[in-house]
């Protein structure tokens, strides 16, 4: 059996998607400000949401923001008895910038209680503890992003590992992030002034034409079907 799971669009009941950022305004700030602060910002209302980070334009103090995405998905759905063999998790991306070429998209599992509430998010969701570091999918090259119109799914979508599979609730909400690797991993990237990192993706609110919420898909079998 497969099943399809999309994020609820605003307003929110059940589940939310969203980005929460910190943000600071020229000349920047250091790595560790910017990476491990408290957020500054965040929407659940947004048609995109994006994984980002952005440089200043001084070396000296040399990031500007990072964003981070949240996904949620009402898989408490599924049989609680059921084995789940496959996932993917796709997003239609409608832009993407990596000015500094060192930089791949990754998928995360939210920390346990994260974020604070399935149906808003806030401020303090951003904080770097609140997202897993434990990949739950191969990364994802920003040169395999593609189309990057927001025309169709990604031809690269993420394929949920065993760690990424086990992530998945049967009784609950499955909370993923969306990160630019080096966000992820704690690796500042190297300074580029004025410079841009991210792939932003149609979300819950998109208007686009047809389908192109972010779509997790499982296949499980159950007991009974073996």
């Amino acid at each position: 059996t497969v099943s399809t799971f999309f994020p609820e669009g605003n307003p929110e009941t059940s589940t939310v998607d969203g980005f929460l950022e910190h943000f600071v305004a020229n000349p920047g700030a250091s790595w560790a400000t910017i990476h491990d602060g408290a957020g500054t910002g965040a929407s659940a209302s947004a048609v995109t949401v994006r994984a980002q980070i952005d440089f200043s334009n001084t070396s000296g103090t040399p990031f500007g923001q990072i964003i981070r995405t949240v996904v949620l998905f009402p898989t408490d759905t599924m049989p609680d008895d059921a084995v789940i063999s496959a996932a993917t998790l796709d997003f239609a991306a409608t832009a993407k910038t990596d000015q500094a070429q060192t930089n791949d998209l990754c998928l995360v599992a939210m920390a346990a209680g994260s974020p604070i509430s399935n149906i808003a998010l806030e401020n303090a969701d951003y904080l770097h503890t609140r997202f897993g570091t434990t990949i739950q999918a191969p990364v994802i090259a920003l040169a395999d992003v593609t189309p990057v119109d927001g025309s169709a799914y990604n031809t690269t979508p993420f394929t949920l590992n065993a760690d990424g599979r086990a992530s998945i609730s049967l009784t609950a909400v499955t909370r993923f992030g969306v990160r630019v690797e080096r966000d992820r991993a704690d690796t500042a990237p190297t300074f580029v002034s004025s410079g841009q990192i991210n792939v932003i993706f149609a979300s819950a609110e998109t208007g686009l034409t047809g389908e192109k919420r972010p779509r997790l898909s499982v296949t499980y079998t159950q007991p009974d079907d073996v």
